[in-house]
């Protein structure tokens, strides 16, 4: 017969007494993990939230600085910052625009600045913002969908990266 069928006025003190141990280290193992897979949850997605125009930005740059054309044309290294100064503040102050495109697809855009050794440019990135495409597990690995992105040069000419 089992361990556990035996009724507990026939079981040794010493073998109540492991038993109880073992079902609150089961119980406290359980509501520990519980927490943490909660807690993590909860970090992440408070930090997508509140980096979201920054994360826009970064995973833009991460584009624009790989682009061999970009690096010819403005040098390298390359600085990205958003509206106004290239201080702090303004590499903060990113703008973002959210509207329906003709596909009637949420689409999120935004405008920073790049500068090189050689010059400025401006980036435009425009990003899917919701759909299928755009599913939780895609923005909590800071992945967008990138429907255009492109850099403007000081002399006009625009380069198309999508």
């Amino acid at each position: 017969m089992p361990r556990s069928m035996i009724p507990v006025s026939q079981k040794p003190a010493s073998v109540v007494k492991f038993d109880a141990m073992v079902d609150r280290a089961k119980t406290r193992a359980f509501w520990s993990a519980w927490g943490l897979l909660a807690g993590g949850s909860v970090l992440t997605l408070g930090s997508y939230l509140l980096a979201g125009p920054q994360a826009l930005m970064d995973s833009s740059f991460r584009k624009v600085r790989t682009e061999p054309i970009v690096a010819r044309k403005l040098g390298s290294p390359l600085k990205a910052f958003g509206q106004g100064c290239e201080c702090r503040r303004g590499r903060q102050q990113v703008a973002i625009e959210e509207y329906r495109d003709r596909l009637n697809r949420s689409i999120a855009r935004t405008t920073f600045y790049v500068e090189g050794p050689r010059g400025r440019g401006i980036v435009d990135a425009r990003v899917l913002n919701s759909g299928i495409e755009h599913f939780i597990f895609r923005r909590l690995a800071r992945r967008p969908v990138f429907t255009s992105l492109q850099v403007r040069f000081p002399d006009g000419s625009v380069h198309r990266l999508l």
